[in-house]
C-alpha cells in the first residue's frame, strides 16, 4: 500500500518499522604482510529499497552498494584503488528551489515536507494551493562526473582526490573517451587506528554526486587496538547517518526517488513589514533519516556492548543524539565515546557528562548530548548489557540550520501538538534516528576501557608546536558588494599586521587565552581568488578560525590531523553581551560593510574591536571550552557563530596542492572551498617572492607569525 506524505502517515508506517539491511564489508587488514594491495571500484546506477514500504530508489553507488562498502585495512598497509566510473543516465534526483510555504500547513515550512510542491506565496482564506517547485536549472544535463577522496586519509596530493580532476564514464565507440574513465589512487599507511570515509569531491556539484549515494567507509586498524578487548565482530557496527527527501506522486504518496528541495525561490515570497527580506535556507535538509542506508530502522541487538562507528554523512544536517528508553527516560550514561575523527581519545568520555557551560543563557549546565556535525565521526562503546530487555532510540535536537543550539523539545516526547509545531520551526519534523532492541538476558557491568592509548594532549606552550606560526581564518556569509554579490558564503584569510605597520587594520581581535590584541585586515577570497596559505612542511601551525556567520560550520582540513585548542565565545565591544545569540545586538557582525565583505558592529570611525564574551564565560573547571569528546585527534572542528576556535597541527608526509572548505555540502559547492599548498621550508623564499611580484600579500614573514 503506497504511503501517504502526511505527518501522521509517516510515523506510522515508516518509523522504526523496519529492520536495517546489512552492510557489505571488505577486510583487506586480514590479508598477510604490510605490502600493496591493489582493489577496483566501480561506480554505477543502481536500485535500493530504502524501506520495504517504499519503492525501491535510483541510486549512484561504489560497487552498486548503498552505503559503499566499508573497507577494513591495517594501519601499515598500501591500498591502491582503481576507481572507475560506470555509471550512465541522468541524476536520479529532483532537484528543486523552493518558496517559503508548505502545501499541508502541518509541516510549518516547505523544506520539512516530501514533495516537488510548495504553497506557493503563501495562504489565501485559510487553505494552500499546490504550487510546483522551480527546478534548479541545468541540473537534468549533468553527467556523471566524478573524482573520490578519502576523507582523514594522509595521502599524496595525486591520490586526495582533488575537486577539479574529475573524470568522466567512458564514452562508447566510436567516439572514444576524452580521459581516462577511472582514477587510481594510492592510499599509504596511516597513523593510527581511525574512521576514514571515502566519498565524492567534484568541483561545485559534491552536494549532488554525494546525495545520490557516493559514499562508503573506511576503516583503519592500528597496534594500539590489541589488548584493549573492544566489541568486535558482529557486536562492532558501523554506522553512516544521512537525511532525504522523497518526491511524491500525484496522489501525494511517497515515490522513492531522491528530492533535493531547498528554500531558494524568491519569486514567490511576498515582502512585509514584519519580513522584508526571505531567510533562504540554501542547506539541504531532509525530513527522512537513513543509517547506513535504511530509513529509520530498528535494530536487534544482544546484551552485550557494542562499539559503534559513527559518521554523520548527511550534506548540511548536525546530529545532536540522545539515547532515550522504553520509559521515556534519557541514558546517555550508556554511551562513552572512546574516539573522534582520527584516532582514539586518552580516556572514554561518557556522553552523560557532556554539558553546556553555567553560562549558557538558554541551557545552563544542560546536558548537551552527543553533537556530530557533517563528516564528524565518533567511536562509541554502548553498554547494552546494563539494560536488558530495553527498546532505544536516537533522537536528534540539532536545530537545523545549527548554531550550537538544541531544540527546546524535549527529546523523550510525545512530537505531537506544540512540540510538532516547534519541531517543524526547527526543521525537525522527525527527529527519530534510529532504534535499538536489546534481547532479554542478565544484566552486565559495564564495559572496562580503563586501557585506552595516551597520546600527548598538546597547549600552546607544548614542545612539539615550537616554532610554530599563526594564521587567522574568518568564516563570512550574506554579503552584499560590487565583488561580492549578495547571498555568497566565503572565508576570510586575514592578515595579521605587524606592531610596528603603520597600515590601518580593519579590526582587532584581543584573544581570551592571553588577553594579547591582534590587528587584522579583511582578505575576503573565493575558491578562484589567488592561493594564499602556504604551510611549510614539518612546521607547526596554529589556526584562529572566527565565525562571523550565523550558522554553525564544520571546517576540513585535508592531509592534517589536529588538535583544538581552545574554544571561546567573543563579541563586538560595546553591545549586549549576554542577548540570546540570534538577537543581532549580540553578533560580533550585524551590518554589512561592502567595501570589505565583513560585518563590523556599528559604531565610531575606529575599528571595531573584537573581545571575549566574558558574559558567556567556559567554566572554571573547563577553561579552554573544549569538550572532553573534542580532545583527541581530529579534521573537522565546528565553529559556532560568535566564536574563534583555535586548532594546532603539524603538516607532515607530502607536499603538495592540498584544500580546506566547510564540510556543509552546499556550502562547500558554493564556494567555501580554499586550496592551500604545503612547501618545503627552503622553498618558502621564493614562493613570496613571487606572490609580492604578482602584487599579492606574502605568505607572511616568519618574524610576524613565529611562536614562542
Amino acid at each position: 500500500m503506497p504511503v501517504s506524505a502526511r505527518v501522521d502517515e509517516i510515523r506510522k508506517r515508516l518509523i522504526f518499522t523496519d529492520g536495517m539491511r546489512p552492510i557489505t564489508s571488505e577486510r583487506l587488514d586480514q590479508l598477510p604482510g604490510p605490502g600493496a594491495h591493489s582493489v577496483r571500484v566501480h561506480m554505477r546506477g543502481t536500485k535500493c529499497k530504502l524501506h520495504k514500504d517504499l519503492d525501491a530508489t535510483e541510486l549512484w553507488a561504489y560497487d552498486g552498494l548503498y552505503p559503499g562498502k566499508f573497507f577494513f585495512v591495517r594501519h601499515d598497509q598500501t591500498i591502491s584503488v582503481e576507481w572507475v566510473n560506470e555509471i550512465d543516465g541522468p541524476l536520479p534526483v529532483t532537484v528543486v528551489a523552493s518558496g517559503y510555504f508548505p502545501v499541508r500547513p502541518e509541516y510549518g515550512l516547505p523544506e520539512n515536507e516530501p514533495g516537488a510542491f510548495d504553497g506557493g506565496t503563501g495562504p489565501s482564506g485559510g487553505t494552500t494551493a499546490p504550487s510546483p517547485c522551480t527546478p534548479v536549472p541545468d541540473v537534468s544535463g549533468l553527467p556523471a562526473w566524478t573524482v573520490v577522496h578519502l576523507h582523514g586519509a594522509r595521502v599524496a596530493p595525486d591520490s586526495d582526490g582533488w575537486t577539479e580532476n574529475a573524470f568522466l564514464r567512458r564514452a562508447p565507440a566510436p567516439a572514444g573517451p576524452t580521459q581516462s574513465a577511472s582514477q587510481r589512487s594510492l592510499y599509504p599507511p596511516q597513523p593510527r587506528s581511525m574512521m576514514l570515509w571515502y566519498h565524492d569531491h567534484a568541483y561545485t556539484i559534491t552536494r549532488l554526486n554525494v546525495f545520490a549515494g557516493l559514499a562508503g567507509g573506511w576503516i583503519v586498524r592500528g597496534p594500539e587496538e590489541a589488548g584493549l578487548n573492544l566489541p568486535a565482530g558482529e557486536f562492532e557496527l558501523p554506522l553512516i547517518i544521512q537525511d532525504r527527501n522523497f518526491d511524491t506522486d500525484a496522489d501525494g504518496c511517497l515515490t522513492g526517488r531522491l528530492l533535493h528541495k531547498a528554500e531558494t525561490d524568491s519569486s514567490k515570497f511576498v515582502p512585509s513589514d514584519a519580513q522584508p527580506v526571505p531567510s533562504d535556507t540554501a542547506e539541504f535538509f531532509g525530513p527522512f533519516t537513513l543509517v547506513n542506508g535504511s530509513l529509520w530502522p530498528s535494530l536487534g541487538v544482544k546484551p552485550q556492548p557494542y562499539r559503534l562507528r559513527v559518521l554523520n554523512g548527511s550534506n548540511a544536517r548536525t546530529y545532536q543524539l540522545f539515547l532515550v528508553d522504553d520509559t521515556n527516560t534519557v541514558r546517555n550514561e550508556l554511551v562513552r565515546q572512546i574516539g573522534t575523527d582520527a584516532g582514539f581519545l586518552g580516556a572514554a568520555v561518557p556522553v552523560s557528562s557532556l554539558m553546556y557551560p553555567a553560562s549558557d543563557p538558554a541551557f545552563p549546565r544542560g546536558p548537551k548530548g552527543l553533537i556530530l556535525a557533517p563528516a564528524e565521526r565518533a567511536d562509541l562503546v554502548v553498554d547494552f548489557q546494563c539494560a536488558p530487555g530495553r527498546t532505544f532510540r536516537w533522537i536528534n535536537v540539532a536545530v537545523a540550520p545549527f548554531d550550537g543550539i538544541p531544540t527546546t523539545v524535549d527529546p523523550t516526547g510525545p512530537f505531537d501538538g506544540a512540540q510538532q509545531a516547534q519541531l517543524m520551526t526547527d526543521r525537525l519534523p522527525f527527529p527519530e534516528v534510529v532504534q535499538f532492541v536489546v534481547a532479554s538476558g542478565p544484566v552486565g557491568p559495564p564495559l572496562d576501557l580503563s586501557g585506552l592509548p595516551k597520546f600527548e594532549r598538546w597547549t600552546h606552550e607544548s614542545p612539539a608546536l615550537h616554532g610554530h606560526r599563526h594564521r587567522w581564518l574568518g568564516l563570512n556569509e550574506k554579503v552584499i558588494g560590487s565583488d561580492l554579490r549578495d547571498g555568497y558564503l566565503f572565508f576570510n584569510e586575514l592578515i595579521e599586521l605587524e606592531p610596528e605597520d603603520p597600515a590601518p587594520a580593519d579590526f582587532t581581535i584581543t584573544l581570551a587565552e592571553d588577553s594579547t590584541t591582534h590587528r587584522l585586515r579583511n582578505r575576503p577570497v573565493f575558491f578562484r581568488s589567488p592561493i594564499n596559505f602556504y604551510p611549510e612542511a614539518g612546521r607547526p601551525e596554529i589556526w584562529h578560525i572566527v565565525n562571523f556567520s550565523a550558522d554553525t560550520h564544520p571546517i576540513h582540513l585535508h592531509l592534517v590531523d589536529f588538535q583544538i585548542l581552545s574554544r571561546h565565545l567573543y563579541k563586538a565591544a560595546g553591545v549586549n553581551a549576554v542577548a540570546d545569540v540570534t538577537d543581532p545586538r549580540f553578533k560580533m557582525v550585524d551590518s554589512t560593510d561592502p567595501a570589505t565583505g565583513l560585518f563590523p558592529a556599528p559604531g565610531p570611525a575606529a575599528p571595531p574591536v573584537i573581545v571575549p564574551n566574558t558574559a558567556r564565560a567556559n567554566d572554571p573547571h573547563n577553561p579552554s571550552g573544549v569538550d572532553a569528546n573534542e580532545t583527541g585527534w581530529k579534521d573537522v572542528v565546528r565553529v559556532n557563530p560568535n566564536e574563534i576556535v583555535t586548532i594546532a597541527m603539524i603538516f607532515e608526509g607530502f607536499t603538495g596542492r592540498f584544500m580546506y572548505h566547510c564540510h556543509i555540502l552546499e556550502h562547500e559547492d558554493m564556494d567555501m572551498m580554499r586550496p592551500m599548498v604545503v612547501a618545503p621550508a627552503a622553498v618558502k623564499p621564493f614562493i613570496d617572492g613571487m606572490q609580492m611580484m604578482a602584487g599579492d600579500a606574502p605568505d607572511g614573514p616568519a618574524s610576524n607569525m613565529a611562536g614562542m
